[in-house]
């Protein structure tokens, strides 16, 4: 009896939850008529799905009470219409959806109304590679320019917001090379992209995280791309993935590049303010071959764990000659790097709110045979031979506790950083040189309603030692440094988000040269064989603006930062020698404060950006007494894509930078201008494209005693590219 009254229960509750469906009806906004298998996607506040449905032949779509409630916004989409974005308050109201018409829709599209391109989290932006996405990005840098903050100026190296030194990350993996490990990567490979836009517990400086579909993965896929150009430039790269049993990758890519193009210049000689000499010459860049072959093998023995190992030789011969009045040659060959590294990972949740991760990293780079040869010269006077290893290692532990709305995570880590090299060249036979890091980091992170935070303080003891191979000054020096970091993000509404961050870290100056590995401990000579370390202290505060809607973005940045104590770097003219020697004087102060805005706007079958960027600098040394001749700096850059009939896509570029300023450089002009047009043949992508760089501007070379000589520099180069890629992927 029980049992019966109990099934009677069930049977009378499951027809009072079918009571409480509830219908919408999705229209063509002309006739009126429903529209038949729409896509209908129900989402919470958080972005998070509900339900997903397709409407009836009527155009009708069912949802239940408990969906109803708890829903804040509505996706729809069908062949042939636009997608329509509706809040649910508005939905309430009518019980209706109505689509438009998308007369200049070119081809069938898969919509995935379950998953957005673009999500706002407090200390980043998480992009998604969606079907809709890979239609107007042939290449993975087109990828990058799709999403807001990052720009990616036509020599492919990258910017987020006004920050430079991006370090780019393949599945948690820092990548030594950079941007250019993203172009053996297809963009049909790459899942997401996550654009840390502050510092965190695990990312100091502006950094890309870029995941693959490692998971996803069920036999082979292999990418190639083939480029040339003229003047002559010869490129291909590529990579491969396969399974190899189990839950285990073989991964590998390959890069060669041969290149010869010559560059017009002009020199105006100045001492003091009296024109020694005016000069006209051609720089010749030619390099016979250069190459970069990686293997690697990643696995994923359990869902809490991962493990990579890889294999990396590179090398290259290249010469640069200079002709005309003063015209030297200078070339470098024989040069290999057989690079080993190792990276470790492991995570264990002991509850559902405490976990455990661990990581390990061991990088050996060793450089051999390498030779360099100054023409003109007696031999042994300019010629050298340089051996040169580097070796990084670290580790760190990762503690998580999750209490409702809030999570402490607690880190403690260190690293070790060592070179040497040994040379022959000017007298000076190398150097050895060792960072050592101790550091722990607490910090809180809490969310409630529409506000966020994140708080975080890192403690770090560095040891600095440097010693000659041969005769010379030893070096030795420990730093205790502190440095607390403040975001709070309040999100307006569904498309609105604002972001406040204060922070004191410690850092190497923004520049591109970096090895982004050095920039976790924030030394900026190490790799230039100079033992006057020192560290940057930097004082920063940002107040960021986003508004993500369906198809635009809108982002805006104003900040402002002190960096001290830096080491800046300073050529100075020794006459007796004639040569220019490299010197690196320390105390520098450099203030800045601007505002950096984005704009990006996206259809299926069009798309286009404008990114400007304004800042008003001051760039002091107290040593050399010397300041920005003019503090204000400026620089934007913009896009548009077009996808055409018959599979084509035209598209264009512009960077440009009136004015920037540092102690030794003015340069009063720089931009680049791009056209490509390209035809996909299903995998097969041609891309034929102009690259066009211009620049104009000054350099300064300080006397010893007797102030400095100006070489005033105007460059224009041009290229013709065709670009052939193929992705291949099997089952």
């Amino acid at each position: 009896m029980k049992r019966y009254v109990l099934f009677v229960l069930l049977i009378m509750g499951y027809g009072i939850v079918q009571a409480q469906d509830i219908r919408y009806h999705i229209l063509d906004g002309e006739s009126g008529k429903g529209v038949d298998k729409a896509q209908v996607g129900f989402f919470d506040q958080e972005g998070r799905t509900l339900s997903v449905a397709l409407s009836d032949s009527a155009g009708y779509v069912s949802v239940t009470a408990e969906t109803r409630r708890k829903t804040s916004y509505v996706l729809a989409h069908c062949m042939g219409y636009t997608q329509a974005k509706i809040k649910f308050e508005t939905l309430k109201r009518t019980g209706t959806i109505s689509l438009t018409a998308d007369p200049v829709e070119l081809e069938a599209v898969t919509v995935a109304t379950n998953k957005e391109t673009l999500t706002v989290k407090p200390d980043r932006l998480v992009f998604t590679v969606t079907p809709g996405v890979l239609k107007l990005s042939p290449t993975s840098m087109d990828l990058l320019k799709e999403i807001p903050n990052v720009t990616v100026r036509s020599d492919n190296s990258i910017r987020i917001k006004h920050y430079q030194g991006v370090a780019v990350y393949i599945n948690g993996v820092i990548s030594p090379e950079g941007a250019r490990a993203l172009q053996s990567l297809a963009p049909e490979q790459i899942e997401r992209i996550e654009v840390i836009t502050m510092p965190t517990l695990e990312y100091r400086g502006p950094s890309l995280l870029v995941y693959t579909k490692r998971m996803k993965l069920h036999g082979i896929e292999s990418y190639t791309r083939l480029e040339g150009a003229v003047p002559w430039l010869g490129q291909l790269n590529g990579s491969l993935k396969a399974k190899i049993g189990g839950k285990t990758n073989f991964t590998g890519s390959y890069f060669f590049q041969s290149y010869n193009y010559s560059d017009e210049r002009t020199n105006d000689v100045y001492k003091g303010e009296t024109l020694e000499s005016a000069q006209g010459y051609t720089n010749n860049t030619k390099s016979p071959y250069s190459y970069d072959i990686y293997l690697g093998v990643e696995s994923y023995p359990t869902d809490d764990s991962y493990w990579s190992m890889s294999y990396r030789i590179e090398g290259k011969n290249d010469k640069y000659t200079r002709e005309g009045e003063g015209g030297r040659e200078i070339s470098t060959d024989r040069q290999v790097f057989i690079p080993v590294s190792f990276h470790g990972e492991y995570w264990k949740k002991f509850t559902e709110n405490d976990m455990l991760r661990v990581k390990g990293n061991y990088r050996n780079t060793p450089l051999i045979n390498t030779a360099y040869q100054y023409a003109g010269y007696a031999p042994n006077e300019r010629n050298g031979e340089t051996d040169y290893n580097w070796k990084y290692y670290g580790a760190n532990v990762t503690y998580t506790r999750t209490a409702g709305r809030y999570q402490w995570k607690a880190m403690f880590g260190g690293e070790n950083d060592e070179n040497r090299s040994e040379y022959d060249f000017g007298g000076v036979t190398g150097v050895k040189q060792q960072v050592r890091t101790l550091e722990a980091e607490l910090g809180l992170e809490g969310k409630w309603d529409s506000w966020s935070f994140s708080a975080y303080a890192t403690g770090r003891q560095i040891f600095l030692d440097s010693e000659p191979v041969s005769d010379g000054e030893e070096f030795h020096r420990n730093y205790t440094i502190f440095g607390p970091n403040v975001s709070v993000s309040h999100k307006l509404n569904d498309t609105q988000n604002i972001r406040l961050q204060i922070s004191r870290g410690v850092g190497a100056p923004e520049t591109e040269q970096i090895n982004p590995q050095l920039l976790r401990t924030g030394f900026n000579s190490i790799t230039q064989g100079n033992p006057n370390l020192d560290l940057v202290v930097n004082d920063k505060a940002e107040l960021e603006y986003n508004r993500m809607g369906d198809r635009s973005s809108f982002s805006a940045t104003a900040y402002t930062s002190v960096d001290r104590d830096f080491i800046t770097g300073v050529m100075r003219w020794a006459p007796e020698e004639e040569s220019n020697i490299n010197t690196y004087i320390n105390n520098g102060t450099r203030t800045k404060a601007g505002i950096s805005l984005d704009y990006k706007y996206r259809k299926d079958w069009f798309s286009f950006g404008l990114s400007p960027n304004m800042f008003w600098q001051k760039l002091r040394n107290s040593e050399a007494k010397l300041t920005v001749p003019d503090p204000l700096n400026l620089y934007a850059f913009g896009f548009c894509k077009a996808r055409l009939p018959k599979g084509f896509q035209l598209g264009g570029s512009v960077f440009y930078m009136p004015g920037e300023y540092d102690l030794q450089m003015e340069q009063e002009h720089f931009y680049s201008i791009d056209f490509e047009l390209n035809k996909s043949f299903g995998p097969l992508n041609c891309k034929l494209y102009t690259q066009n760089l211009i620049s104009k501007g000054t350099l300064k070379t300080y006397y010893m005693e007797e102030g400095y000589k100006q070489d005033s520099y105007a460059s224009n180069l041009s290229f013709l590219k065709l670009s052939v890629s193929y992705y291949f992927e099997k089952d």
